[in-house]
């Protein structure tokens, strides 16, 4: 409950972050590289999504709907748990 702590409003990213540092659940291979990116490749990833290149010059083009979805508030999924 510490990703809420303070008010915060955790992205699906940090919630992702999370259980993977805690080994809550095991982390689907697709979402690995996304879970244990350093800093410096998550703001890379972040850039990506703001200004995404063409997916031919892009070795990581199927991580980046990834990160765009993981980059949302996950506040969202509560209109869904009503």
């Amino acid at each position: 409950m510490a990703l809420w702590s303070n008010k915060s409003k955790p992205s699906f990213l940090d919630v992702l972050r999370c259980i993977a540092q805690t080994r809550l659940f095991e982390i689907p291979e697709s979402l690995s590289p996304i879970a244990f990116r350093d800093g410096l490749e998550q703001a890379t990833a972040e850039q990506s999504v703001a200004t995404p290149p063409p997916e031919e010059d892009d070795p990581d083009a199927t991580l980046g709907p990834w990160d765009k979805i993981l980059l949302t508030p996950f506040a969202q999924i509560e209109p869904y748990a009503a």
